[in-house]
């Protein structure tokens, strides 16, 4: 009896068991999911895209998530500074700028090439920080506004567009006050890890519009430690809920799909990819168009994307 228990016990822990418990939630309720299919053609420029001068560009801002590895671009292109960047000013080896330019080539109008930012900060798997960094850049954005205000005379249509925690680092900038010198009119996050000390932050007056994006096959988004989750339990203790969610709670604020491209589900680092992000303005349009779907908020919601080989004009 001992043994069965025993390679009952190396089943359960073994790892694949484990991504097929994970996963299988996803595969449940199909038939209460609301897909939409979009196809996307691969840009007709390869290079940035500058808008007539004398008009008020909207302001975009890269905001990546953990890294890692000791030799970053945090290392490399930021000097170890926490600091916004514009990011015509990275190396074109690098592969913020990679990212940065895919998402304005998605809409050149949107995503304004003068005035895209990469948000630099270090990357540690560690909500302090985050916080910390949050701060930082709260206020290097409160500066780079009452720029724009001085040379354009109006106030700037700001997105943020996020990867993994650094989605969670901009919801940090939602703390620091109750009244916000600006506004972030679209904040874009993919596979952001949903956290219990952070995910109140989406009915904060500092966002007026929420897109979050995320995949059934990202394992690391799910997996993400959250160290101060715990569920009470009927006989007063607490059990520790060490990983994250996919989804936050509904909000007329927010809307959230799971996508597909070219048929396939996205892994974690797919969301960086130029295949995902030429498509993201395309994307957020749909899931714009969502809402009006009749039991939008009973039901789940599919973007499946189909790339073309064929250069869009």
């Amino acid at each position: 009896m001992k043994r069965l228990n025993l390679a009952f016990g190396a089943v359960f822990a073994h790892p694949l068991f484990i991504c097929i418990a994970l996963l299988l939630p996803q595969c449940a309720n199909r038939h209460r999911i609301i897909k939409k299919e979009i196809n996307v053609f691969r840009p007709a420029k390869e290079t940035p895209v500058l808008l007539k001068k004398n008009t008020p560009p909207p302001i975009t801002v890269w905001i990546h998530g953990t890294r890692l590895l000791k030799n970053t671009p945090y290392i490399t292109e930021f000097n170890c500074c926490t600091q916004l960047k514009f990011a015509d000013e990275l190396k074109s080896t690098c592969p913020l700028y990679t990212i940065a330019r895919s998402v304005h080539l998605s809409n050149p109008e949107r995503f304004a090439w003068d005035t895209f930012y990469v948000f630099g900060w270090s990357g540690a798997l560690n909500g302090a920080r985050r916080q910390e960094a949050g701060k930082k850049l709260y206020i290097q954005l409160a500066q780079i506004v009452d720029i724009y205000r001085a040379e354009y005379g109006t106030e700037p249509v700001i997105r943020l567009l996020t990867h993994s925690h650094g989605g969670n680092l901009a919801l940090c900038m939602a703390r620091l006050e109750d009244t916000h010198p600006f506004a972030i009119d679209e904040l874009i996050m993919l596979a952001c890890p949903v956290q219990y000390e952070t995910c109140d932050a989406i009915k904060s007056s500092l966002f007026t519009q929420i897109y979050n994006i995320y995949s059934p096959l990202d394992l690391i988004q799910i997996v993400a430690p959250q160290f101060n989750k715990q569920k009470a339990n009927p006989n007063g203790s607490r059990t520790w809920i060490p990983t994250s969610a996919r989804r936050f709670e509904e909000h007329p604020k927010i809307v959230q799909t799971k996508v597909k491209i070219n048929g396939r589900a996205l892994f974690h680092e797919d969301f960086i990819k130029p295949n995902f992000l030429q498509s993201i303005s395309e994307v957020v349009d749909t899931m714009v168009k969502l809402k009006d779907e009749p039991g939008y908020s009973t039901k789940e919601h599919l973007v499946s994307i189909t790339v073309g080989n064929k250069r869009r004009d």
